[in-house]
């Protein structure tokens, strides 16, 4: 199940969302590796939903920042275009490897940005 962003969502009810989507995606593709599989149709939408939700909404929040928090947070945005980019043609335990990685620069970005992302 995918949580909606609803209009009037507060930064830490949003960040919990995408946290929340993002763990349930990539425990998904671990599972199918565990279970023997290419788990090409998990990374495919571990990559899908990176593309539509967490892209957007890391290129959103990354103008709205203060000069020196987009100094400090700049590498991990950079990271996470990276890594998306590798999910793409990832299968198997190197796109569990990757979700992985993604996950954790993800909550980086996440704890770093306190600032209101209500629309």
């Amino acid at each position: 199940m995918v949580i909606p962003m609803a209009t009037s969502t507060s930064t830490t009810d949003y960040g919990a969302a995408l946290t929340t989507n993002l763990s349930r995606l990539v425990r998904q593709l671990e599972e199918a590796v565990e279970d023997g599989t290419w788990a090409v149709s998990e990374a495919a939408s571990l990559h899908s939903w990176v593309r539509a939700e967490l892209v957007p909404w890391a290129t959103a929040t990354v103008h709205r920042l203060d000069p020196e928090t987009r100094r400090t947070l700049g590498p991990y945005f950079t990271e996470l275009a990276a890594l998306d980019v590798q999910l793409l043609g990832a299968a198997g335990r190197s796109a569990a490897e990757l979700a992985r990685q993604l996950e954790v620069v993800a909550d980086k970005l996440l704890e770093g940005t306190c600032i209101d992302l209500r629309n």
